[in-house]
């Protein structure tokens, strides 16, 4: 959303900039939600997705589980209408409780542990 920010006073840019990522093949939104969206981010994520709706894939990559993601964007007909063109024809890839990242820096200390023991 911060690209978004950055052009919000610019309307004419604005709505290029949606236009040329509404078209890109594969779309990923890494942090979804996990920041507090204004009614003007939600307006253009609806415009965002409606435009993608069908054509184009996206990949949300977030920290909440999706029943929670409608009161995130806002609640509201406005998160119905975005919560209904994400949801449609979407494959929901579920992950554990594992953290990744704490599981790769255990790895690289044990590495380095070994490597200072032998």
């Amino acid at each position: 959303m911060r690209n978004f920010e950055n052009q919000s006073d610019n309307l004419r840019e604005l709505t290029k900039y949606r236009k040329r990522i509404g078209n890109y093949q594969i779309l990923i939104l890494d942090e979804w939600l996990n920041y507090k969206l204004t009614e003007k981010d939600a307006k253009n994520l609806y415009e965002l997705f409606e435009q993608r709706s069908g054509n184009n894939s996206t990949i949300f990559v977030g920290q909440y589980p999706v029943d929670e993601w409608h009161n995130r964007l806002g609640g509201g007909t406005q998160a119905d209408s975005i919560m209904d063109r994400i949801i449609h024809n979407a494959y929901e890839i579920p992950t554990n409780e594992t953290n990744l990242r704490k599981l790769y820096d255990s790895k690289k200390l044990k590495r380095l542990v070994d490597e200072i023991e032998a």
